[in-house]
């Protein structure tokens, strides 16, 4: 065996999407946390892992709201060089993936909250490869299934979803953006 072949490791690529859990947004370091937490990574590999999946701005307390607040949603951290966005949330409230919502959403701060068709949304044009991997881990999409893509301030997408006990723990960290009632935005 050739030195070359002795010192190759297989390397796993790093996920697209990581599933949010309660105990992972439950204090600002509660993600570095889990991925100290899985056992056989170096390091070197927590660090880089955390690097993709780090909140940035808002994106905890959104994540954090999001999480405790709907139960129903299962939200998924995007991996930030994957160019799909920033979460993805799927509604299981129904019992079909083919009859759950399905949203992808980019936080922008100070942003109204709007869908994210245009320049906007180039943080989100490998959305599909999003869904697959939620549909390939969970089967909770339809591998072909469609986001409704939507860009805003995290305080905006907040109030969208329905938290409004959530408006103050955010609007603390300075979101501006415009607010919209859940159902007022036509995405059509």
């Amino acid at each position: 065996m050739t030195k070359a072949k002795v010192g190759r490791r297989k390397v796993k690529r790093a996920p697209v999407v990581l599933l949010l859990h309660a105990s992972m947004v439950q204090q600002e370091d509660g993600l570095r946390q889990w991925f100290q937490a899985e056992p056989g990574k170096t390091r070197h590999q927590i660090r880089y892992l955390y690097s993709l999946f780090a909140f940035k701005s808002d994106e905890y307390f959104f994540a954090r709201e999001l999480v405790v607040h709907k139960p129903n949603f299962w939200v998924f951290r995007c991996n930030q060089k994957a160019f799909c966005g920033d979460f993805l949330v799927v509604d299981m409230s129904a019992p079909k993936a083919a009859d759950r919502s399905l949203w992808l959403l980019d936080l922008k701060e100070g942003c109204p909250l709007h869908d994210g068709a245009g320049p906007a949304g180039a943080q989100m044009i490998r959305a599909a490869r999003a869904v697959a991997a939620v549909h390939e881990r969970y089967d909770a999409v339809l591998a072909e299934q469609v986001p409704t893509k939507l860009v805003g301030a995290a305080l905006a997408l907040l109030t969208y979803f329905g938290c409004g006990d959530s408006v103050a723990a955010v609007s603390d960290h300075g979101d501006e953006g415009e607010v919209a009632e859940p159902g007022a935005l036509s995405l059509s």
